[in-house]
C-alpha cells in the first residue's frame, strides 16, 4: 500500500536534529512507495500474546529508524523510534523519542492535539476536568503495567478517553476483546441458526451440481464484518450466511448469487 504522510510541527521545526529527520524521511520515501514497513515494527508483533500497552492506550504506534536488513528479517534496532499514527492511508508521524522515555511521554498526545485534533476528538471527555498533575512517565508506566486505565489532561485543559481503545488488567485491548466477543456471539448465532436451512442448503446444492451428500459439512472459510463464508466439504459449493437486517433471521445463499446483496450486521 501507498502511503500519504504527514509530519508535525515537532518533526518539522528548526530545532530538530537534521541527521534523524534524514532517517524519518527515509521510512517517509519507503512508506510513499509502498515498501513494506514491517521489518521496522517492534520484534514483539511475532509474540501473539504481546499487549502493546502504548498502542491499547493512545492508540500510537513506533518504527525503528535502523538501515540494515538483519537476519531474522527486522531492520536494525534503533534507540530513536518513530512514533506514529496509522489512519488508511495516513502515516500521521508524531516525534522521534528515545525508547526509554518515549512510551509514556505525554508530549505526544499535545503533539496530536495540536497538530491533528481530529484524530483525538471523538474520544473527548465532555465535563471532565483535566487534573493539575498528570502521573509521572514512571507512574505511567507502573500503571500501565498494573492494568489501571490512565486518563491524561493536556495543557489547555481537554480530556481524552482511550484513543486505543483502553487495556483490562491482563493488559488486552478493551475495545478489541469486546469486538471478539461481539464475533464470538454472533458466530454462535449463525451456528444455531445454520441447521434449520438445511434444506436450502440442500437444494441449491442440488441446483448447483445436481447431486448432495447424505450427510452435509459446512466448514468456515471465511470472516467478514457482515457475513460469513462457508463451504460444503464434498461438493466444494460455497455460501454466504448472515443475519437479515429487517427480520433478524438466518439467511444461506448461494456464493455465486449472493455477490453485492447488502448484508446484516454484527
Amino acid at each position: 500500500m501507498k502511503w500519504e504522510i504527514k509530519y508535525s510541527d515537532s518533526l518539522m521545526s528548526d530545532t530538530f536534529d537534521r541527521r534523524i529527520l534524514d532517517r524519518v524521511n527515509v521510512v517517509k520515501n519507503e512508506a510513499v512507495n509502498g515498501l513494506n514497513l514491517n521489518p521496522r515494527l517492534s520484534r514483539n508483533v511475532r509474540d501473539i500474546d504481546f499487549n502493546d500497552l502504548l498502542f491499547n492506550d493512545w492508540g500510537i504506534n513506533h518504527l525503528h529508524l535502523g538501515s540494515n536488513l538483519e537476519d531474522d528479517g527486522s531492520i536494525s534496532r534503533t534507540d530513536d523510534l518513530l512514533f506514529l499514527i496509522v489512519q488508511e492511508p495516513i502515516l500521521y508521524f508524531i516525534d522521534v523519542l528515545p525508547h526509554k522515555c518515549g512510551f509514556t511521554a505525554t508530549s505526544l498526545l499535545e503533539t496530536i492535539h495540536r497538530n491533528w485534533p481530529d484524530l483525538l476528538s471523538p474520544f473527548t471527555l465532555q465535563g471532565v476536568l483535566a487534573s493539575k498533575n498528570n502521573p509521572t512517565d514512571k507512574e505511567i508506566k507502573q500503571l500501565r503495567k498494573s492494568g489501571v486505565q490512565i486518563i491524561i489532561g493536556l495543557s489547555d485543559g481537554c480530556v481524552y478517553g482511550p484513543r486505543g481503545g483502553g487495556y483490562s488488567t491482563a493488559g488486552t485491548n478493551v475495545r478489541h476483546t469486546m469486538q471478539a466477543s461481539a464475533y464470538l456471539n454472533w458466530i454462535r448465532r449463525l451456528e444455531s441458526a445454520i441447521p434449520l436451512e438445511e434444506c436450502a442448503i440442500r437444494y441449491h446444492i442440488m441446483q448447483l451440481v445436481m447431486s448432495c451428500p447424505a450427510v452435509l459439512c459446512l466448514k468456515l472459510t471465511n470472516l467478514m464484518d457482515d457475513h460469513i463464508v462457508l463451504i460444503e466439504a464434498l461438493t466444494k459449493c460455497e455460501f454466504i450466511c448472515f443475519i437479515d437486517r429487517a427480520s433478524g433471521q438466518c439467511v444461506v445463499r448461494p456464493y455465486s448469487f449472493a455477490i453485492g446483496m447488502n448484508y446484516g450486521t454484527i
